[in-house]
């Protein structure tokens, strides 16, 4: 394989976003709960659940979509003596 496949930097870029939107869902009850703020909004106990699974899941997807990046960029770099 030369490169990547042609739908994944598609697959990058919506794992990253869905990531992104669920960490910022998540945002809300860590200030409550760790910096005691006073807010208004906040996802109930069963969304807040699923929402934490969620961006678990996409957190991890993103480690292996990262691990594939990395592993081709290293491998070029080692065929074009530009290690370091």
């Amino acid at each position: 394989m030369k490169g990547y496949p042609h739908w994944f930097l598609r697959c990058v870029l919506s794992a990253l976003v869905l990531l992104l939107i669920s960490g910022a869902l998540l945002v809300p009850n860590t200030l409550i709960m760790r910096a005691e703020f006073d807010l208004d909004w906040r996802l109930p106990n069963a969304a807040r659940l699923w929402t934490s699974a969620i961006h678990a899941g996409f957190g991890f997807v993103m480690m292996l979509l990262v691990g594939a990046i990395w592993s081709l960029h290293m491998r070029s770099g080692w065929r074009r003596h530009k290690h370091r």
